[in-house]
């Protein structure tokens, strides 16, 4: 069965069965408006991050609904979580300039990546695990190696906040939207 999440204001997150669109499952998480979703690839797990005053991340059981850990380090709100691609490695970004690496299992910090000079919008994972994609409101995407934590380049043509990016399936390609929406810009993956 696939599921879609979907989170509101007050803190409830809400499982859908994507085929008949009936509701699953109610998860609670109040007091803070939930910013960002992500599915593990397997569909085991849940992650959820907050906006507005509660910066943790929460780790979720699907099947159960139960809240299974509160991961904390960021100081600001929590705009997109990625997972890697064997589940293992979450990747976080902030309105505290910083994109951070957490052991899924552990809930443990991994490495703090810094280099942005406004918040950290959009992030997007390479198909094969090996790049970070990271777009903020500086207008600029930085490529970091997700092993060692190095900034791999800068693509920085926007002048405006960037909000959104992901890869093509194959990882050669990498796209982002700016704030107004009109128009989307494809980019040749350096590697």
């Amino acid at each position: 069965m696939q599921q879609l999440a979907s989170g509101d204001s007050g803190g409830t997150i809400k499982l859908w069965d994507v085929e008949d669109g009936q509701e699953l499952r109610t998860l609670q998480a109040p007091g803070s408006p939930i910013g960002s979703l992500a599915f593990s690839p397997d569909g085991v797990f849940l992650v959820s991050g907050n906006v507005e005053g509660n910066t943790d991340i929460k780790l979720w059981d699907v099947e159960s609904g139960r809240d299974l850990r509160t991961i904390s380090g960021h100081r600001g709100n929590v705009y997109n979580l990625v997972f890697g691609p064997d589940g293992t490695l979450l990747a976080s970004s902030s309105g505290d300039l910083t994109v951070r690496f957490w052991d899924v299992e552990s809930g443990q910090g991994v490495r703090t990546l810094r280099g942005h000079r406004d918040y950290v919008y959009g992030l997007a994972m390479s198909p094969d695990g090996a790049l970070l994609a990271s777009a903020s409101a500086d207008g600029a995407i930085k490529l970091w190696d997700v092993e060692s934590g190095r900034e791999f380049g800068t693509l920085d043509s926007h002048n405006e906040y960037i909000f959104h990016i992901a890869f093509s399936p194959d990882g050669s390609l990498l796209a982002s939207s700016v704030r107004r929406g009109d128009a989307i810009v494809l980019w040749g993956v350096p590697r």
